[in-house]
């Protein structure tokens, strides 16, 4: 019953973990995004 309990809050905190991983690539990715856009603007306008 304990081993059940442990394994279930393991993977609770596994999923939060992946969801949080999840979303700090996403956010990576869209600040590359538009940093790169940024610098082809400024290059563009220079």
């Amino acid at each position: 019953m304990t081993l059940v309990r442990k394994n279930s809050i393991h993977y609770m905190n596994q999923n939060k973990t992946m969801q949080l991983a999840i979303l700090i690539l996403t956010w990576a990715r869209l600040t590359a995004f538009f940093t790169l856009l940024l610098l082809e603007v400024r290059h563009a306008f220079t």
